[in-house]
């Protein structure tokens, strides 16, 4: 994968030489900016040659461009190699994200193209594919992520379409829902498609669709053996488009910014993939829809290709009324999935709701 690159840089010195690309000339005091096609594998930017010893100022880096996306640091993907200097203790080394070069040497790119293309939830090159939530994908706690927990994550950036954890394959069980389903602010133990020895394919903010998505996808790759999916409430939409060839899904609630931490701070921050302001327009026209769809045949529509698909599908719910019509669509309903107590963020249910229904649905032949 290539990239089209922009650096621009301020010279605070009026001697010494510089070379972009194979262009060799005398350095003023001046703005530069230069352009350059680039990999994600090392290249060379600029060198320097011929500074004067002991400069406090130098070459500034001002900013970095990779596909008309700007930085957030300019030095983010750059390191500066420094050789032939004329004092022997400053000997020959590697500087990572400096933006100030006050040496002799050649600055380099290196782009971290998993970083540079990270998003918040899975994407790919199909329309219909896989709803996930990066962050669950490296997160390390007990409980997952959720607001008001501090956790920590491991440092990759991963695109992937469910936990590094679950090993899928023919004819396996699959368990598909929201956040109740997932185990927000839960043990993952003590979840109940632990319990029952199902994947958990569960995803914060899920709606129907989001979990139709997901069922489509299972069924084509996996041919599963049985599913049971925990539906929440119907009002629920999937937020999708397309950029450079990749298609972004995006689970949307009325409370998606403000209740969703991560996803709220990413949000208020450009990406390489879409601006903020855009994001965030797409949100509301979401939310307008959701609003106007007072009947939820958005939904209901879903609800119905999830029962047209060649599995045994076993279903239930946590809200009330998506619980009434499932008997609608769907021959095999499970028992209604009680609250009788909350996780660690006191929203969610707690760990003896999630016993009490698996205890329930013993005698439904899962």
């Amino acid at each position: 994968m290539t990239y089209q690159c922009r650096i621009k840089f301020t010279s605070h010195v009026d001697h010494g030489d510089i070379i972009l690309g194979k262009v060799s000339e005398r350095l003023r005091r001046k703005t530069y900016e230069h352009e350059f096609t680039a990999s994600a594998n090392t290249g060379k930017i600029l060198s320097l040659r011929n500074l004067r010893p002991g400069l406090d100022r130098g070459i500034e880096l001002i900013s970095f461009e990779i596909d008309s996306f700007l930085l957030s640091n300019p030095g983010e993907f750059t390191s500066f190699q420094i050789i032939d200097n004329f004092r022997p203790y400053i000997g020959t080394r590697r500087l990572s994200k400096e933006k100030n070069l006050v040496f002799n040497g050649d600055l380099e790119f290196e782009i971290d193209q998993d970083k540079l293309c990270w998003f918040p939830y899975y994407y790919s090159a199909s329309k219909i594919d896989f709803v996930y939530y990066n962050y669950l994908a490296t997160c390390q706690g007990v409980e997952g992520c959720w607001p008001g927990e501090e956790t920590e994550h491991t440092d990759q950036y991963l695109n992937v379409p469910w936990h590094p954890s679950v090993k899928p394959g023919a004819n396996s069980k699959f368990a598909l829902g929201c956040s109740m389903t997932h185990g927000t602010a839960l043990d993952r133990n003590l979840v109940w498609p632990t319990l029952v020895g199902y994947d958990n394919f569960g995803v914060p903010g899920a709606g129907v669709d989001s979990i139709f998505y997901n069922a489509y996808r299972l069924v084509e790759l996996f041919k599963p053996e049985s599913i049971i999916i925990m539906f929440p409430d119907l009002s629920r939409r999937l937020l999708e488009f397309e950029k450079r060839g990749y298609f972004f899904r995006i689970p949307i609630i009325p409370t998606t910014i403000s209740e969703d931490t991560e996803l709220s701070t990413f949000l208020g921050i450009n990406n390489y993939w879409i601006d903020k302001q855009e994001i965030k327009n797409l949100i509301k026209q979401k939310w307008k829809q959701m609003l106007l769809d007072e009947t939820n045949d958005h939904s209901k529509y879903y609800l119905q290709k999830i029962a047209n698909l060649s599995c045994d599908i076993h279903v239930s719910s946590w809200n009330p009324e998506t619980y009434e019509i499932l008997p609608k669509y769907f021959k095999n309903v499970l028992p209604f999935f009680d609250k009788i107590d909350l996780a660690l963020d006191k929203n969610h249910y707690g760990p003896k709701s999630h016993k009490n229904w698996v205890e329930k649905i013993k005698n439904h032949n899962i």
